[in-house]
């Protein structure tokens, strides 16, 4: 299996605050090839969403060791790679905050593709599998992407 799927993870409410505390910040976003991110790891009112997430992984050996909003503007795309976050990383996951764009796709170098969908979560091993992200269309695309560390 190269993903585990988890519709439904976030609430509409959790999405919505998270794309407005991006919007709004402008001032924390930090360029990275051709997304913006905020990191979001350190930041007080995340706390609870950062604890839900690893109440998820309650009874597995791994927990967040960071977390940040990414922005995905029209025309933005990441070719096939593997994650090479931190030397303790051993999971990866993103989470579509919006829906409401074309292409943005999250796609597997053995042809697994994953059309975004508002509140899914997909968990992997970034750093085992290829993965990319296929070129956004007419409107900004929103994840919350997270690596993990064992406890």
């Amino acid at each position: 299996m190269i993903a585990h799927i988890q519709d439904n993870f976030l609430t509409d409410e959790t999405c919505f605050n998270l794309i407005n505390f991006f919007k709004k910040n402008k001032k924390l976003q930090k360029d990275f090839r051709d997304t913006s991110v905020i990191k979001i790891t350190d930041i007080d009112e995340f706390q609870d969403l950062l604890a839900n997430i690893n109440n998820y992984f309650s009874k597995t050996e791994v927990e967040i060791d960071w977390i940040e909003i990414v922005k995905w503007p029209p025309n933005s795309f990441q070719e096939l790679h593997n994650d090479t976050a931190s030397d303790k990383t051993v999971l990866s996951s993103i989470c579509y905050l919006n829906d409401d764009y074309s292409g943005g796709q999250t796609f597997f170098e053995e042809g697994t593709i994953f059309t975004p969908k508002k509140r899914r979560m997909l968990f992997f091993d970034g750093m085992y599998y290829k993965h990319g992200v296929t070129k956004v269309k007419n409107k900004n695309r929103y994840t919350l992407a997270a690596w993990y560390k064992k406890k």
